[in-house]
């Protein structure tokens, strides 16, 4: 989702365009004869900052501003601009983890392309389309298959916060246990049909992206939406989090027959996930080399904050993966690697403070996770002392994590404090298990009971 941070001003027609099933429609600028000429600049500056929660009001301000009247000679200009804030706006909610503002928001963006008077308006513009505009197309297309990838991930998301362990199957009575099969059925279901018209809109982008314009063709974010990328990474998210149920998918003993035959086992999922994330992984290559056939040190600083953006969340997907699958050194090392890549970002993007952008606040925590877990494997294999040096490294993250400009309500925040307290508890195991610590622990509590046993006899004799 981080590589959602780009938007290009023109790119707002293209629901519109799909959803008519039509030819290529004549592209309209938002309105900017307005009372108040909304601010686009500024609100791609607080995306890019990462300052989500003056970006979310600002981006409400301009979809109210512009919300769509049917009688209004800029009907079509203040639709399509209405459209960008609204995607916009529910980016920014889906950044800060307001999953149902997000959810809300991107439901309302995609009603605005099937007004029926926006309808019959952008079909009398298709008739006049030219060059120019066909040239516009494939962009515009990208961005409906990045509408369609935010809602599955806001879905996805809200499996994710389920599977945690603070919401975890024990803690549900018999009655909550089979409400919450019955939520992810729903959610598998909604994913589902999503996917499909995800498929549809590439579908579509595909044919058109060879006739499009060098420029178009040069974009790698048009080239890994245009590919197997998208759905392949959001298989590969969904076979996580199915890994983590006691059930897996839910509607696979929707029947009697069903029953009869076991769903896959978490080990089966989560092979399934690793193949998803691998083939996303290969999808976005390809992309890449399509994009850049001379090679990456070919590409201009757009291009390459493209890349980053998006390898940047595939590395974060496949550390959870990893993770999940025992392999803690692995996933420590993609998730670094994120970080890397969205403190690259900030700098090609000239930001202040590259290494304090709130983005990184989710791979930093993320990668404790991995930290502690590997520590735990040092110890265990009788290297208590590694265990402690990774422990120490992890603890400096951590703080690091913990300093990020990250709200307070956020989805991760309460993992941040729990990781928090396992890694002073974590830390006090791997040094007791250190050579000489249990002599010299013992000695300390020794030393303590004595001072203490001196402290109660002055009390007896004190005047």
């Amino acid at each position: 989702m981080l590589w959602l941070l780009r938007f290009r001003p023109h790119a707002v027609l293209l629901g519109a365009c799909i959803a008519l099933g039509g030819p290529v429609c004549q592209a309209v600028e938002p309105a900017e004869t307005t009372a108040k000429t909304p601010d686009w600049a500024g609100l791609e500056s607080l995306l890019r900052a990462g300052d989500y929660e003056l970006a979310a009001t600002a981006a409400d301000e301009i979809a109210t501003a512009l919300k769509p009247k049917r009688r209004d000679p800029d009907f079509v200009a203040q639709s399509i601009g209405f459209f960008r804030a609204l995607m916009r706006q529910g980016l920014a909610e889906f950044r800060l983890g307001r999953l149902d503002a997000a959810a809300a928001t991107f439901e309302q963006a995609r009603r605005v392309p099937r007004d029926p008077e926006l309808k019959r308006l952008l079909a009398a513009e298709a008739r006049g389309a030219n060059a120019k505009v066909a040239n516009l197309l494939v962009p515009l297309e990208v961005d409906l298959v990045e509408l369609l990838l935010l809602r599955m991930l806001v879905i996805l998301e809200r499996l994710r916060l389920a599977n945690l362990p603070s919401a975890a199957a024990a803690a549900r009575s018999p009655v909550e246990e089979e409400a919450f099969r019955k939520q992810v059925a729903d959610w598998l279901d909604d994913l589902d049909g999503l996917a499909k018209s995800d498929s549809e809109a590439r579908k579509s982008l595909e044919e058109r992206l060879d006739k499009a314009a060098p420029a178009v063709l040069a974009s790698p974010r048009n080239r890994a939406f245009a590919s197997r990328f998208p759905l392949s990474l959001v298989a590969g998210i969904r076979s996580l989090e199915l890994s983590r149920l006691p059930w897996g998918d839910p509607r696979s003993a929707a029947n009697t027959a069903a029953e009869a035959a076991p769903g896959r086992t978490a080990g089966e999922w989560l092979a399934e996930s690793r193949r998803q994330m691998a083939d996303a992984s290969a999808a976005l290559d390809e992309a890449i080399a399509a994009a850049a056939p001379g090679g990456t040190a070919t590409l201009k600083p757009d291009q390459t904050v493209e890349i980053l953006l998006i390898q940047s969340e595939l590395r974060i997907r496949e550390g959870e993966v990893l993770l999940a699958a025992g392999d803690p050194s692995g996933s420590r090392q993609r998730f670094m690697q994120a970080a890397e890549y969205l403190e690259k970002i900030a700098t090609l993007r000239k930001l202040p403070q590259p290494k304090s952008h709130p983005d990184l606040f989710r791979p930093l925590v993320l990668c404790v996770d991995a930290m502690l877990a590997e520590a735990r494997g040092h110890v265990e294999k009788g290297d208590p002392a590694q265990g402690r040096q990774t422990i120490v490294a992890a603890s400096a993250i951590l703080a690091r994590a913990a300093d990020l400009p990250v709200p307070d309500d956020h989805p991760l925040r309460p993992q941040l404090l729990s990781l928090q307290k396992l890694v002073g508890e974590d830390l006090a195991q791997a040094g007791a298990k250190l050579p000489g610590v249990e002599a010299a622990n013992a000695a300390a509590r020794r030393m303590r009971r004595t001072l203490n046993a001196a402290a109660a006899s002055s009390d007896l004799v004190a005047p």
